[in-house]
């Protein structure tokens, strides 16, 4: 398969390859930018997969939610976090009555 650029006059085409990796270098500012903002917001935030697994979250997050801190890693399951969270009582409406708990919907 020929790609484009092989057909492009040899200045033509290294210009490209330069505006292609000015458009990459972008890119990645930008996502840095909005990782230093979600890092640094206040309040804590987290977010998950349609698999409800831990994609990431804030260090406000981790703050919050310290006792488990260790255990908020990628990958980790909401359920296994709620259940970490009952353990350790941060849940009073829950005591007592935790698998009950654990069933209802969430508001």
């Amino acid at each position: 398969m020929t790609k484009i650029s092989d057909d492009l006059d040899p200045e033509i085409a290294g210009e490209l390859a330069r505006l292609r990796r000015r458009v990459e270098d972008l890119e990645r500012a930008q996502g840095s930018q909005l990782f230093v903002i979600v890092e640094n917001f206040a309040y804590g935030l987290a977010w998950y997969d349609a698999k409800g697994r831990l994609v990431g979250c804030n260090k406000a997050y981790k703050a919050t939610y310290a006792i488990i801190a260790d255990e908020l890693i990628p990958g980790v399951e909401f359920n296994f976090i709620l259940r970490k969270l009952l353990e350790n009582g941060w849940f009073s409406d829950a005591l007592d009555r935790e698998e009950e708990w654990l069933t209802k919907p969430l508001p």
